[in-house]
């Protein structure tokens, strides 16, 4: 199938998918969940949809955005990270007493607080009132202030991230503030809280307080979020931008756009190994409908992170790994273009791949944090930056490339030959 016409098919479905985006805007939530992860909160100098938040929080004390049916801590195993907020939330004194919640994976930690290898949740109140854990903590904070190149240990780093979680727990219990109401007069938003908010947001507290009650009685959850909603807009409704931006946010959220490229990444290249092995035009088509899919999804998701974060998508680990694997895709498809019996778009497509697998493994809170200083320069983010990162993809590709000949040219011609001889 020609380059044009696969170009042509990742247009119409980039066009699909940007109109399912579109549809996810205009449609009313269905469920207090969507409702209420589609709320607004500043957090970590941006404002980004409650989900986003819970997904952040999730992270932190459970060490994963969710969780399937048959893993995680007890009472949140298949369920979002939007619930485990709204426990939070509503019945943070429980929570923070008998939930064991909090993952502690490194084994030699585990045996040095006193707790079993073999458990790998841990309640909040215990891991707080552990006095090995808080020595160890603030002994590298010893050493740190002794000698500030002092390393962290590995076990030192699991330790801290143990003590941050609970305490984190502890603040829902003591007062979490919650910036979820825009102002008109400052950029920064106004909260409310587990225990109060903001003064001159009496209702807004009241109406949060009403959604916690209705949670807590299993009642009509999505008429209290929808009223905590109004009672928001009522004081100073988001700027149609910004809300757009929210919403965007949240479909990015569901709908994984990477997640989906990887998918289409991999069912290209089987049915791209089907093609070659049972010689069936069929499987090209269909192979060409796959690319397609996975050029759409990764435009979507590059075009979505720009629109949502205002910037070019390379300010930290895991948005530089998707640009490589972008810039992969893109130089197989323009290498197959100029030469058709070549395997170029084959290593393109292992490039993006590779870069789109070792993308997940980065932690939700590194994938979006806020750009650091040194890179808040349209110069430096855009040239530089970019041009250097899609040099990396460039390599990878050349990589691939290299081995892959390596594999047929050497290695599979001897191998003929001595079986030739």
């Amino acid at each position: 199938m020609r380059l044009r016409t696969l170009f042509a098919m990742a247009a119409a479905t980039m066009v699909l998918l940007v109109s399912s985006a579109a549809r996810a805007q205009e449609k009313s939530p269905e469920t207090w969940q969507e409702a209420f992860g589609a709320i607004a909160i500043q957090d970590g100098g941006r404002a980004m949809p409650i989900d986003t938040y819970a997904r952040r929080v999730a992270v932190e004390l459970t060490g994963r955005a969710s969780w399937s049916d048959s893993r995680g801590p007890e009472g949140f195993r298949g369920r979002p990270a939007v619930e485990l907020l709204a426990d939070l939330i509503a019945r943070p004194d429980e929570i923070f007493r008998e939930s064991p919640l909090i993952a502690v994976e490194d084994k030699p930690l585990k045996r040095a607080l006193g707790f079993g290898e073999g458990m790998e949740f841990f309640k909040p109140i215990e891991l707080m009132r552990n006095a090995t854990l808080h020595e160890i903590v603030d002994g590298f904070g010893q050493r740190k202030a002794e000698n500030s190149d002092t390393k962290q240990t590995q076990v030192e780093r699991h330790a801290a991230a143990a003590q941050s979680a609970a305490m984190a727990v502890a603040m829902f219990v003591q007062g979490k503030q919650f910036a979820i109401i825009p102002r008109t007069d400052s950029p920064e938003f106004a909260s409310v809280g587990t225990k109060v908010g903001t003064a001159g947001y009496e209702d807004v507290q009241k109406a949060f307080d009403e959604f916690k009650a209705a949670y807590l009685a299993k009642g009509d959850v999505l008429g209290a979020v929808q009223k905590l909603r109004a009672t928001i807009d009522a004081h100073a409704p988001l700027p149609a931008s910004a809300a757009r931006d929210i919403r965007l946010e949240y479909f990015y959220n569901h709908h994984k756009p990477w997640l989906m490229a990887a998918i289409a990444t991999i069912l290209a290249l089987l049915l791209i190994l089907a093609r070659w092995v049972l010689r069936m035009k069929v499987f090209g088509y269909l192979a060409a409908v796959a690319v397609a899919w996975a050029v759409a999804e990764q435009a979507l998701g590059l075009g979505l992170r720009v629109t949502i974060l205002h910037r070019p998508p390379v300010s930290n680990t895991y948005e530089a790994i998707l640009w490589m694997g972008i810039v992969t895709t893109a130089c197989g498809l323009i290498g197959q273009a100029i030469n058709r019996k070549g395997w170029y778009l084959v290593a393109g497509l292992c490039a993006s791949l590779v870069a789109l697998l070792f993308a997940q493994l980065v932690p939700l809170t590194d994938q979006t944090n806020s750009i650091p200083a040194v890179l808040r320069s349209n110069y430096w983010l855009i040239i530089h930056v970019m041009t250097i990162v899609a040099s990396y993809g460039a390599f990878l590709l050349a990589a691939i490339l290299g081995h892959a000949y390596l594999i047929r040219d050497v290695i599979a011609r001897r191998a003929r030959t001595r079986t030739r001889g």
